[in-house]
């Protein structure tokens, strides 16, 4: 799992802050700068999740691949990862599937970039309108 997520945090804000920088400099709508956190560690950062464009949370109930197998998170997001196994067109094997949670859009110039306070990874999220599921 990498970093222990207390020692990550130094490590987490500085990426942030180049995620930021960068942002400023590309100009408004071009980067929006978001946080992917696990549903079970939400309250342990003690983040101030007003400061990101999106919220993002992983929770997935049975991830049987469908959003009626998930398990919606009880913190308040913009995007909730709910499975784990889901399937798109032209991906072999196993894919994660979101679902938007409120009216924020995410598609046309903007491309979000995700932060992990943990740094396990570093997500780009794609909005297409050639895939549907």
């Amino acid at each position: 799992w990498g970093i222990e997520y207390k020692r990550a945090r130094p490590i987490a804000e500085i990426f942030e802050a180049e995620l930021r920088r960068l942002a400023r400099e590309r100009g408004p709508g071009e980067i929006s700068v978001a946080v992917y956190i696990g549903h079970n560690v939400y309250n342990d950062y003690a983040l101030d999740y007003g400061r990101y464009a999106y919220v993002w949370i992983p929770r997935y109930g049975a991830n049987d691949g469908t959003i009626q197998g998930g398990k919606r998170p009880d913190h308040p997001c913009d995007v909730w990862q709910y499975t784990s196994n889901g399937h798109a067109p032209g991906i072999a094997g196993r894919v994660d599937l979101d679902t938007l949670m409120g009216t924020k859009p995410t598609c046309g110039s903007t491309r979000i970039r995700a932060i992990s306070p943990v740094l396990r990874w570093t997500w780009i999220w794609i909005c297409s309108s050639e895939i549907s599921l």
